[in-house]
C-alpha cells in the first residue's frame, strides 16, 4: 500500500485578528516554536530530567506590501491620524512611551496558500503575536521589502494552562 507523502510549498496568507492584513509576501516566511527547558539535576545524578518553562514562538515574514494596513499591523505602537471627513488614514506618528505590548498583541493565523481556505488543518496560530522589528524603508533601483518579526506572548499568566502560545491545525 502506497503512503501519501505531503510536501508543503508556496506562500501563505497571513491574518491578524481574522483579517488578511498583508497582501504581498516578498520572500520566505518562517514560523518557529522552540520550547525553553530547565534542567533538573539531582545531587548525585546530573541531567536527570528537563521541564518545559516556556516557549519561544516567532514568525518572520518579508513583505512587499507598502500599505497603511501593513504599517498598523507591523508597528502597533504608532498613533494613527484619520481624516474626519473621509475616514481615511492621513499619517502615523510615533506613539506614547511606556505602552504595554501585551495590550496591542493580536492573534496571528498563517494559512498555507496552496490549501483551500476552509482547510485549516495545517494553519499555524499565535494567540498573542506582537511585532518587534524595526521599520526600514530603502530607496533605490530594487524593490523595497520590509521584514517583520512577531513574537508570541503568553495568552495567560497561568503556567498550567494549555494553549498559551500557539496551535498547529484547526
Amino acid at each position: 500500500m502506497a503512503e501519501d507523502i505531503k510536501l508543503q510549498y508556496g506562500m501563505c496568507n497571513i491574518y491578524v485578528d481574522g483579517i488578511q492584513e498583508f497582501k504581498l509576501q516578498g520572500d520566505v516566511a518562517e514560523f518557529s516554536a522552540e520550547p525553553e527547558y530547565e534542567d533538573i539535576d539531582l545531587y548525585e545524578i546530573p541531567h536527570y530530567d528537563k521541564v518545559v518553562t516556556g516557549w519561544n514562538v516567532t514568525f518572520k515574514v518579508v513583505l512587499e506590501d507598502n500599505s497603511y494596513q501593513a504599517l498598523k499591523a507591523g508597528l502597533p505602537m504608532l498613533e494613527e491620524t484619520i481624516d474626519d471627513t473621509t475616514g481615511d488614514t492621513i499619517s502615523f506618528t510615533d506613539g506614547k512611551l511606556m505602552q504595554r505590548g501585551r495590550d496591542k498583541a493580536k492573534e496571528l493565523r498563517i494559512h498555507p496558500r496552496e490549501l483551500d481556505e476552509a482547510d485549516t488543518k495545517f494553519d499555524l496560530t499565535i494567540f498573542k503575536a506582537f511585532p518587534v522589528s524595526a521599520y526600514e524603508k530603502k530607496f533605490g533601483k530594487e524593490l523595497s521589502k520590509w521584514e517583520i518579526e512577531f513574537v508570541g506572548l503568553s495568552k495567560t499568566a497561568d503556567p498550567k494552562a494549555v494553549g498559551n502560545y500557539f496551535k498547529i491545525g484547526e
